[in-house]
């Protein structure tokens, strides 16, 4: 995302009432808050402090947190580094650095984003011919259903029916993703003269 569409969405979710998932530590825990500022100039987000006042110290004291707000029933999930208290027209709240880049994920439709270029994503999972041997799949786009991913035709016999377990998607800047994938839809398609497969999967189950 351009810094500008990155504003454009925070301060879209901010006018529909900013609520928003704090994520935090090694066990996924949650807490709820609301994005109350938007500050473009100083690359900051404010939002309201965690009413329970664990959630407070657990979120102050992580070093890595990931959030998550709707705009136009589009979900945003971003990530941001370590909070910091503050206060906002007088209550407490916490000051967050802006994001460098969002994940959009719209529920409804199932809207693929293709995935960037620059910021490889991975999907590794454990090969049943080869003894359960990791390897490793460029995931080429995705959605909250599912993923398309691409792979030599010779390194992997995928079949259209086949329950690909433990999968492990590696998406920078916001976290893994582990679930289990039906592969739906085999092709091969040409890439600058060397075929590759290209493979779409449903996902079967997602924490």
């Amino acid at each position: 995302s351009s810094h500008y569409e990155l504003i454009s969405e925070l301060r879209g979710a901010l006018e529909q009432g900013g609520l928003l998932n704090i994520g935090f530590g090694a066990n996924r825990e949650c807490a709820l808050s609301k994005l109350l500022e938007v500050d473009a100039q100083k690359k900051l987000l404010i939002v309201d402090a965690c009413q329970d006042p664990r959630d407070l110290k657990q979120v102050l004291g992580a070093d890595a947190l990931t959030l998550e707000t709707e705009v136009r029933r589009i979900r945003i999930r971003f990530a941001s580094t370590r909070a910091v208290s503050t206060t906002f027209e007088g209550q407490p709240a916490l000051q967050i650095p802006m994001p460098k880049s969002i994940l959009r994920i719209q529920r409804r439709e199932a809207y693929r984003i293709e995935t960037p270029v620059n910021d490889v994503v991975n999907c590794r999972f454990p090969h049943p011919a080869l003894n359960n041997r990791e390897i490793i799949l460029r995931v080429a786009d995705l959605s909250v259903k599912g993923m398309g991913i691409t792979a030599d035709p010779g390194l992997w016999p995928a079949e259209q029916g086949t329950v690909i377990k433990d999968c492990r998607i590696d998406l920078p800047g916001i976290g893994v993703v582990y679930c289990d994938s039906l592969i739906v839809r085999v092709f091969e398609t040409p890439n600058t003269g060397k075929h590759r497969l290209w493979i779409g999967c449903q996902f079967l189950q997602l924490p």
